[in-house]
């Protein structure tokens, strides 16, 4: 039996971000784009822009989400940014880095009911991360591989 009325190399009809297929494979530009939507002032969306070459990976990703929440104070707002990129040195040589800055504001998150921080204005929360991390892979052997990875 064969597949004849099949294209090769399409895949699914509808992708999900990171599905293993051919369009992940060949090299070039390609991006990714998603949004939503919903009540409270529910938004956000995601934007991913890669490349892939003989020697070099480059993603490129940047998140945000918002929400009024369901009570006073209820609010979230996140946006995350990030780099990942993947450098062939050598066989069985290769070097990763990555570059990722996450900022957040909220009002009061938890579900704790204590009626005088309930409804309260003043308890906001602001936090910010900036991480960077390198990685590095070499292939000792066909069955052995040493790994190693620094986060700061």
């Amino acid at each position: 039996m064969t597949n004849e009325r099949l294209v090769a190399g399409l895949g699914p009809q509808d992708l999900s971000f990171g599905e293993l297929n051919t369009l992940f494979n060949r090299k070039g530009w390609g991006g990714q784009v998603d949004a939503f939507a919903g009540g409270n002032d529910l938004a956000g969306g995601r934007v991913a822009v890669y490349n892939l070459s003989d020697r070099v990976s480059l993603l490129g990703t940047k998140y945000h989400y918002e929400s009024n929440g369901f009570r006073a104070n209820n609010d979230l707002t996140l946006d995350s940014i990030g780099l990942l990129g993947q450098v062939f040195i050598a066989e069985g040589n290769l070097l990763q880095f990555e570059i990722r800055q996450e900022e957040r504001e909220n009002g009061d998150l938890d579900q704790l009911f204590e009626l005088d921080a309930f409804f309260s204005e003043d308890n906001r929360e602001w936090w910010h991360e900036t991480t960077f991390r390198i990685g590095h892979r070499y292939d000792l052997s066909p069955n052995t591989i040493l790994l190693s990875s620094l986060t700061y």
